[in-house]
């Protein structure tokens, strides 16, 4: 999928809550300290507030939305402290549509960039995937899927997760449920230059998730101090 990005026009983004449909799989990696502690993945506010290396990849196929279709790449690099608490923390992230980067921006601080996509189901059941920027695939795998399909929602599977955008924290829920089975992957590919270098490790659990239904909810928002960069306010 071509990412969109059409400059001419100002759309009206979808408020939370946000409710989804899609396929996609999911990586559960304990992250050598060269990529959790690469301050390339892991912004300022987060810097030395790591609480444990486990953390996860994800490729998602959106093929609803309240903005459209589209294609996701994201890494959530450990479990952070943070105001409110403790949580995951998604610091990495691409999407196929400037719709979807404005709305999670907006609605929850999530950093989304604009990426190409493509996303082909292979002959032997496999799924082949890349991600890129101007031409360029910094992403490039190949995953296989078998075995008996079982139901997982959030209730097993729960990722708390906090954002930051311009020193606006958000507590951002989610509910979800969906048929998973064990996946594999053949082969992985990624520039570090744009996402954690994944080719020499391997996920502690991998799993496709089909049929999925999932809400991202209205987030809690609390300010971040200190605030870096913003202007004094006035006495």
């Amino acid at each position: 999928m071509r990412a969109e990005n059409d400059s001419t026009t100002q759309p009206t983004i979808p408020p939370a809550p946000w409710k989804l449909q899609g396929k996609g799989f999911v990586f559960l990696y304990k992250f050598d300290t060269h990529i959790i502690d690469n301050e390339q993945f892991i912004p300022d506010w987060l810097q030395g507030k790591r609480c444990l290396p486990w953390g996860f990849v994800m490729l998602v196929h959106y093929e609803s939305s309240p903005v459209g279709a589209y294609y996701e790449l994201l890494l959530i690099p450990g479990w952070f402290r943070h105001p409110q608490g403790n949580a995951f923390a998604i610091t990495k992230i691409y999407v196929s549509s400037m719709d979807s980067v404005l709305g999670g921006r907006q609605n929850w601080g999530i950093p989304k960039e604009l990426a190409d996509f493509d996303w082909q189901a292979q002959p032997n059941g496999g799924t082949q995937i890349s991600v890129g920027t101007n031409a360029h695939k910094f992403l490039i795998t190949s995953i296989q899927a078998k075995g008996w399909h079982f139901p997982l929602t959030t209730g097993l599977l729960r990722i708390p997760l906090v954002q930051e955008l311009d020193g606006q924290g958000f507590q951002v829920g989610f509910r979800g449920r969906g048929q998973a089975r064990r996946a594999r992957i053949v082969s992985m590919k990624t520039d570090g230059a744009f996402f954690a270098d994944l080719s020499n490790i391997q996920p502690l659990v991998a799993l496709e998730i089909r049929s999925f239904q999932l809400a991202f909810l209205q987030p809690n928002r609390f300010a971040l101090f200190p605030v870096k960069n913003a202007p004094s306010n006035p006495t």
